[in-house]
């Protein structure tokens, strides 16, 4: 591992069970400020709205946030895409520590993170991003618990949840329980999910010849079960913290049919009568994931005779495994197993005041063993070890606040048989934020990234069959690098507030997928141009670097129009263009949304409409995506111990087609579903 530079000198000169709060300090900053001192945008959601919102996957429970969709890969996979990226460019944190799964690796993956058990999802992009990693360029989502007590607790409280979705028949209980003595505090929480198959209007395949060849009305093979459960210790004083937690998670969801590349029906006549009686059996592609998660964390305050004001420490470590079970003919066998062993330690430290400058400085390592073994293990084991060093610092000046940040990282693969691969990156960002009054507010921010390429995208080599596709990595692929710049302005009245932003970001060596139409044959092993002798299953990709520009705007308007209403009008757009090889692939589409509060005492009712234009830029080789207008509506009633909801989503029971899924074509997303739940505390 290369030696890192010196950097310091360069900046000197829900779980839904919790009540929202009137302002929410969020993990983005350091110094403890809240959400509207920061640089937006930031997203943050807790409290009725996290309930209302909340769902099986992070993607699906984001998706109605600014900026913010959902890369489906059927029911049991929402993994989420902030400003048309995902992956690797955005990084997903539990409790600030890094969610080690292998989510990154396929669209198939899911996140091994439980949203229900969540008090606060926090979504942060522009300067923000520099604690967490050099590779979140696209974003950083936090799902923050209360696993570790984050303050001492004198009382015993807990809460009780049940949901029911008539969609797919899903079942849930969720519940959680805090005490403590005023010095220790103790918590532990619980999830048992279940579902079945999921509805919607009309052919899941919309582009087979014979509706016979797919299912109509549902989508078979989306059923999922999992449980979850977490225990949480700490020991806690007046200046001081220290605590661990460990959680467990196990889920099994199943891949709709298509997306592994099974047969179709009828492909072969002479199998036909064959291919009937398997499926009667069964058969299908499951995922079954299971999590030990541990998490330590340890704080220190007010240090008398120091320049520090506070020092921190967080360590977790994830013990991941999940294997894919191909079930044909009633019998089960595994096709792949993919294990991740995981250590994430942050160390941070806050200084007092210096000259005027607030800010901290933090050292953070990660270590990551992959491995896959199977049919498709397309990426060789291997050993990513990333050590970051970075500084924050803020200053008010007279005219404007100054934030800036730089973070140094050295990222080292190393690999069975052959030399480690190396990357040294650089991140710097700088933001400037000028209140003209106490209305209006305006921001400019500059942030220079630097993402060292993954194990996948350098050592991939093999067919993937969850994508039905044959990848090919490249060890040469240089550092990404990236410019964007942002404007944010912000107005805040009594009964109006506008949030509003737009963006741009100049890659340079920009990592993707090139597509070049020849298929991957059996026979020779190689890829072809399609023809005689090669069938045209298995679509060859390989990983390539290329300039890009990704420019968008989110922007949304709240009316207060009296102590019972409330209208959001919403708006956000990205266009994503590679220099010489058209669209970034599944990209989102312009989308355009409207929602309407009403309270009246313990009651509560909502509705929101949100239009998705056309995906008429989808990307080389990709289908076009017609748009859709989804409407929803919720209802609650809230008494100080009690608080039952109705939600109904996809009211009208649209077709929708989501851009940014990787099997939009087979596998929509669900039709009309109507949710009912109760939730008690004590």
């Amino acid at each position: 591992m290369k030696k890192l530079l010196l950097v310091c000198c360069v900046l000197m000169p829900s779980l839904g069970l919790t009540e929202s709060l009137d302002e929410i300090v969020v993990t983005a900053s350091p110094l403890g400020k809240s959400v509207d001192e920061l640089v937006k945008p930031i997203n943050v959601l807790s409290g009725d709205e996290l309930e209302r919102e909340v769902a099986a996957t992070i993607g699906e429970t984001l998706n109605n946030q600014l900026g913010i969709n959902s890369g489906s890969f059927g029911p049991g996979v929402g993994v989420p895409v902030v400003r048309g990226q995902s992956g690797n460019r955005v990084e997903i944190l539990q409790n600030s520590t890094k969610v080690q799964d292998a989510s990154d690796t396929s669209f198939d993956h899911a996140v091994s993170a439980e949203p229900l058990l969540a008090d606060t999802i926090e979504v942060l992009r522009g300067p923000a991003i520099l604690r967490y990693g050099n590779g979140a360029i696209g974003g950083v989502i936090n799902i923050i618990d209360n696993r570790i007590p984050q303050e001492s607790i004198n009382d015993t409280s807990g809460a009780l949840q049940l949901r029911f979705n008539h969609n797919n028949d899903e079942r849930v209980v969720v519940g959680r329980i805090d005490s403590g003595n005023g010095t220790w505090a103790f918590h532990a929480d619980a999830v048992y999910r279940e579902s079945n198959n999921i509805s919607i209007p009309g052919l899941a395949d919309r582009s087979v010849d014979d509706d016979d060849e797919t299912s109509d009305e549902f989508i078979e093979n989306t059923h999922s079960d999992g449980k979850s459960g977490s225990i949480g210790l700490a020991y806690t004083g007046q200046d001081f913290l220290i605590g661990a937690s460990i959680n467990k998670l196990d889920t099994r969801y199943g891949i709709p049919p298509g997306a592994h590349g099974e047969e179709e029906e009828g492909e072969e006549e002479e199998e036909e009568e064959e291919e009937e009686e398997e499926e009667e059996e069964g058969e299908r592609v499951d995922i079954d994931l299971d999590q030990t998660r541990y998490e330590f964390r340890a704080l220190r305050s007010n240090l008398a005779g120091s320049f520090l004001d506070k020092l921190s420490a967080e360590i977790s470590y994830t013990d991941y495994e999940h294997v894919e079970i191909e079930i044909e003919g009633g019998e089960a066998e595994i096709g792949t197993s993919f294990d991740v062993d995981a250590i994430d330690t942050r160390f941070e430290a806050i200084h007092k005041s210096l000259n005027g400058w607030d800010g901290a400085i933090g050292l953070q390592y990660t270590t990551r063993d992959f491995s896959a073994v199977g049919e498709e293990a397309f990426v060789p084991p291997s050993e990513t070890q990333e050590i970051g060093l970075y500084l924050i610092e803020e200053r008010s000046f007279s005219f404007a606040d100054l934030e800036l940040g730089a973070r140094i990282s050295s990222n080292t693969i190393e690999r069975s048989g052959a030399s480690d691969i190396d990357h040294d990156t650089f991140n710097f960002s700088a933001a400037l934020t000028r209140e003209f009054d106490d209305r209006n507010k305006f921001s400019v921010a500059f942030v220079h990234a630097e993402r060292a390429p993954t194990a996948e995208e350098l050592l991939s080599d093999g067919v993937h069959v969850a994508t039905n596709s044959f990848e090919l990595g490249v060890a040469t692929l240089d550092t990404e690098e990236s410019n964007s710049i942002e404007l944010n302005y912000q107005f805040n009245a009594d009964v109006f507030e506008i949030n509003a932003s737009v963006y741009h970001t100049d890659f340079s060596d920009f990592i993707y997928q090139e597509r070049d139409g020849t298929f991957f044959s059996e026979a020779t092993e190689s890829c072809e141009a399609a023809g005689a002798g090669v069938e045209e299953e298995i679509a060859c990709f390989t990983y390539a670097q290329e300039d890009a520009t990704f420019t968008g705007f989110e922007i949304e308007g709240i009316w207060q129009l009296n102590d019972s209403h409330e209208v959001r009008l919403w708006s956000d757009a990205v266009r994503a263009e590679l220099d010489n090889s058209g669209d970034v692939p599944r990209t989102p589409a312009l989308r355009i949304g409207a929602d309407w509060d009403y309270t009246l005492g313990a009651w509560r009712a909502s509705i929101g409409i949100k239009y998705t234009d056309d995906q008429d830029r989808p990307g080389n080789l990709e289908e076009e995506t017609d748009g859709n207008t989804n409407v929803d509506l919720s209802l609650s009633h809230r008494l100080d111990r009690q608080h039952i909801f109705l939600n109904v989503t996809n009211v009208f029971d649209e077709d929708i087609r989501n851009a940014t899924s990787f099997i939009r074509e087979t596998a929509p997303e669900p039709g009309r579903a109507i949710t009912a739940g109760v939730s008690w505390h004590f």
